[in-house]
């Protein structure tokens, strides 16, 4: 498959801010130090993520995220 396709399916699984913060968009692409600490290290750059905010966003559901991004890459 194509990247491009790629990124739509796993944006398809997850959210564009996701995306963007795993850095993905304009090729760009992070290391995340600690599985543990990427879910505050998410909300902290997209409080609306955050616990009791506009687009909660769930421990359970953000890992999901994340083995659909590790499955992706």
């Amino acid at each position: 498959m194509n990247k491009e396709l790629d990124i739509r399916l796993l944006l398809a699984q997850t959210s564009y801010e996701f995306i963007e913060w795993c850095g993905l968009i304009q090729g760009n692409q992070k290391n995340h130090p600690m599985v543990k600490d990427l879910y505050f290290d998410f909300i902290s750059e997209y409080p609306y993520y955050a616990p009791m905010a506009k687009m909660t966003i769930s421990r359970a559901r953000f890992y999901r995220w994340l083995v659909a991004y590790r499955t992706f890459r």
